[in-house]
């Protein structure tokens, strides 16, 4: 345990504060609101003393070669509708409606997905890329590639603020037909050219395709090609106001590891003595907890239920309130494993400092704590 010096906590959580993060869903033109959700508790000052909180990450991930995708560079075919057709913002019906094309209307085709032409045609104020049944256009398209959605993971809005999608690979040519909230997660398909991505984001109507510039949006798998550390649930702490992202999830849910290293099972208590002079432990502060150690650094999985085979974590109650670490936290060791990428670690749930189950996920580099979208990203939106 690091030595209690409280002289530097104000200053480390105005830090935090001044990174405070609001998360929302969507478009942000449609008026979402923050998830009002929260599952941590209050922030666990004692176990961060000496650790430098890096800010929110910020960085566009620099798009490798073999992504960079040509299709949007090809020579598009000519066509024409033959028939009144709607136009969808992805290859089906399930996605966003956008308008009804008449027939005769000139037309673009870009590429074809399933049973669908990704088109692009004239509208007012510039063009737009859309979606339409292939048997609804007349020409010769026999030269049309098949979309190459070779990225298809999730990105991040990095920009630090709202992000605009457009209708194409351009903001001068090409019609706005969204946006995405301030550390909104959307799935990124592919390269179109080096500048831009296409994109599916989530909207309250539906999804929506669209096209969004490369350097408003981090893809971490392009570099770390890391494992989702648990595939459902929603975000109801982002990182900057909290030192890990929260994932409000049921009781039990499985978490992976995010790439091969160690993993050591621990759970943080205090003993108590009560009035009949017999002992009683309390989780506290992470609760039953995996550290992950790959390379030099740390991923934290905390407030779990249980541990994978072979490890056992104890079923100690809360304290009322639940409570951070302090001096007279102590830690029950029980045991590591070197594990691979995608191992099943253990269960989500309620231990310690938390109101609620959920999974509270931290990275550390050394002795910097950092955003875990850094590295990999889950949740997606909507929460």
């Amino acid at each position: 345990m690091m030595k209690k010096n409280f002289s530097l906590l104000p200053f480390l959580f105005a830090f935090m504060l001044a990174f405070s993060i609001t998360v929302f869903a969507g478009d942000s033109e449609e008026g979402f609101k923050p998830n009002p959700n929260a599952t941590e508790a209050d922030f666990d000052e004692w176990i961060y003393q000496g650790l430098k909180i890096d800010p929110p990450y910020d960085k566009a991930t620099p798009v490798p070669k073999e992504f960079i995708n040509s299709v949007g560079t090809m020579a598009a075919v000519s066509g024409t509708i033959n028939k009144s057709t709607t136009v969808y913002y992805g290859p089906s019906s399930t996605y966003v409606s956008r308008e009804t094309l008449a027939q005769g209307k000139a037309v673009s085709v870009i590429e074809k997905e399933g049973s669908y032409y990704l088109i692009e045609y004239s509208v007012a104020g510039g063009n737009v890329r859309g979606y339409v049944l292939t048997t609804s256009v007349d020409g010769n398209f026999s030269s049309v590639p098949v979309a190459n959605n070779n990225i298809n993971q999730f990105g991040l809005n990095i920009s630090g603020s709202t992000a605009t999608i457009y209708g194409g690979p351009s903001t001068s040519s090409y019609v706005s037909i969204g946006s995405v909230s301030k550390r909104e997660i959307i799935t990124v398909l592919k390269n179109d050219g080096s500048s831009w991505y296409h994109v599916e984001y989530w909207t309250s109507n539906g999804n929506k395709r669209g096209y969004i510039q490369t350097s408003n949006v981090s893809v971490p798998w392009l570099i770390y090609k890391y494992n989702k550390p648990i595939t459902t649930g929603t975000r109801t702490n982002d990182y900057g106001s909290h030192s890990g992202i929260d994932i409000g999830v049921s009781s039990g849910t499985t978490v992976y590891a995010i790439t091969s290293g160690t993993a050591k099972f621990r759970t943080a208590y205090k003993e108590v003595t009560l009035s009949d002079g017999t002992k009683k432990r309390y989780a506290v502060s992470y609760g039953n907890f995996v550290e992950l150690t790959f390379g030099s650094n740390k991923a934290i999985y905390a407030h779990l239920s249980s541990f994978m085979s072979g490890y056992t974590a104890p079923n100690y109650p809360n304290t009322v309130p639940p409570s951070g670490a302090d001096s007279s936290t102590r830690y029950l060791e029980h045991g590591s494993i070197s594990v691979n990428q995608g191992t099943y670690l253990g269960g989500t749930g309620n231990s310690g400092y938390s109101t609620g189950p959920h999974l509270h996920f931290e990275i550390r580099e050394g002795s910097t704590v950092v955003d875990p979208f850094k590295y990999v990203l889950f949740a997606k939106m909507p929460w």
